[in-house]
């Protein structure tokens, strides 16, 4: 099986865009930092999970040894060690117990486990669960789980997600993310893929306030792209505990950049990721 994900590590995206501020006159002044920092922290830990699974597809981990599986693969992030062991079905991706920095620039120690429940990498479907090891990226520890299902063919596959996450931070603080998503995946080309997803996500940020998100025009993101599978069309609606009228970001109609809009009664800011 082709190597079809080492072209680039992907951003999942932002889908919890946590807002923390009250109702003021200004835009700017709705966007709390540290709620920032927690959006980008617990959808980057999902953006590992992504990157994981979808890594032991294009190295055929635990697959069929008749058709080119292995129990080992390349190092993930440039950093990790790769094995499985048939006898629990078992992917293990190890950064080892102390932090190394990754290809992204994250640093991270622990390990991420991949259970195969149904089928094989290169056969579909395949399921696997994701858990966690005594996992951290940027000294912010990582527990969860992640269900997913893909099925459909090797070149055009659809992938259902839910998963849960809580990230507790080095002040102790927690932040939460619950998602429900489903990515379809189609291969242009040999080696270059589009992306589409849709779905929810709800959580809850360190400082204690609620959100919701849905997406109501699928996100579009895309290897050709380079921008780490940043989405380049979609648009998401998000309701914010404390706020009358939900957020509306808007990623474009398919320019290949890291840029989105945000709008909330009639005011529109422009946010660079």
């Amino acid at each position: 099986m082709e190597k079809l994900m080492k072209k680039a590590f992907y951003v999942v995206f932002a889908l919890g865009l946590s807002l923390t501020a009250c109702k003021r006159d200004n835009l700017s002044d709705l966007f709390d930092s540290e709620a920032s920092e927690d959006d980008n922290n617990v959808s980057m830990v999902e953006e590992d999970n992504t990157m994981a699974n979808d890594f032991v597809m294009s190295e055929n981990i635990g697959g069929r040894v008749e058709e080119g599986g292995r129990t080992e693969g390349g190092r993930f992030l440039g950093s990790a060690t790769t094995t499985f062991d048939p006898a629990t079905q078992t992917i293990t991706i190890d950064f080892g117990a102390t932090n190394v920095q990754c290809a992204d620039g994250r640093m991270r120690r622990g390990k991420i486990l991949i259970k195969i429940n149904e089928g094989r990498p290169n056969a579909l479907p395949f399921s696997t669960t994701t858990t966690h090891e005594n996992y951290f990226v940027n000294d912010n520890k990582v527990e969860g789980t992640r269900n997913q299902r893909t099925v459909g063919t090797l070149t055009n596959r659809t992938t259902t997600i839910a998963a849960n996450r809580t990230v507790t931070f080095t002040d102790n603080r927690t932040a939460t993310r619950t998602v429900n998503h489903v990515r379809t995946a189609v291969r242009e080309g040999l080696t270059d893929w589009t992306y589409s997803t849709t779905g929810t996500a709800n959580g809850t940020t360190r400082k204690g306030r609620t959100y919701n998100n849905t997406i109501t025009s699928p996100l579009i993101s895309k290897t050709t792209c380079q921008t780490q599978l940043f989405p380049v069309a979609g648009i998401i609606s998000m309701s914010v505990n404390g706020f009358d009228t939900p957020f509306i970001l808007d990623f474009g109609s398919g320019t290949c950049d890291k840029t989105f809009t945000i709008t909330y009664n009639g005011r529109t800011k422009t946010i660079t990721r």
